[in-house]
């Protein structure tokens, strides 16, 4: 079984320039040397990075892209200050199709993460420990949840949720993320063979139907 650990870091800091009433929202995704038995001593003596850029751009696409998070919500005062968030998620575990596991460990810790309350006078900021007062949740638009269709034969056959030995045998593979709504937020299709529409057509009515969103 894929595990996967998530946490989010919460703190208030200077915006960016060219998103001045924008607050920051980054992504790390990083195996532990269990996760990854290959290059389990590479890890411990420091030999090999534990982090996966790749991996980490597809749990953005996701999230930050789709904008399941509203941004504009973790501005204090445009020019001055946001929050910033960094979601840190661990791999524990990787028996396959890691990226799905990583989307929904993520969003999973954004939603039950909390910043601490402000007050504002004039331009001046107060920021309230979580001590004296009750924390706030984070605006979360949608909950995106990405399913990942593995392709075999040419996409004559197709998986879900593909083990680690059914990744190293597909053909390509799709990945679909989709809200709660049932609405698409975003379709990705990484190289690997050639699909029909109609194909991609059906994996969307498949992971909308009733009995995969009870699965």
């Amino acid at each position: 079984m894929t595990r996967a650990l998530a946490c989010v870091e919460v703190e208030h800091t200077q915006p960016h320039p060219d998103r001045p009433s924008e607050g920051m929202v980054n992504f790390q995704v990083e195996y532990s040397p269990a996760a990854n038995q290959d290059r389990a001593f590479e890890f411990l003596m420091g030999s090999a990075s534990d982090q996966d850029p790749l991996l980490t751009r597809e749990v953005e696409r996701a999230i930050r892209d789709s904008r399941a998070l509203d941004t504009e919500a973790l501005c204090i005062i445009a020019n001055k200050l946001v929050w910033s968030l960094k979601v840190v998620i661990t791999i524990l575990d990787n028996c396959g199709n890691v990226s799905d596991v990583a989307q929904i460990a993520a969003i999973a810790a954004l939603k039950h993460a909390r910043r601490p309350d402000f007050t504002i006078s004039g331009r001046e900021v107060t920021i309230h420990p979580v001590t004296h007062r009750e924390a706030v949740p984070l605006p979360i638009n949608f909950m995106p949840i990405m399913t990942t269709f593995a392709l075999f034969d040419s996409g004559a056959v197709v998986l879900i949720d593909p083990s680690a030995q059914e990744e190293a045998a597909m053909d390509g593979k799709v990945a679909v993320v989709m809200n709660e709504h049932k609405e698409i937020c975003g379709i990705r299709k990484p190289g690997g063979v050639c699909i029909e529409k109609e194909l991609l057509v059906q994996m969307v009515k498949v992971f909308r139907s009733p009995e995969r969103a009870t699965s």
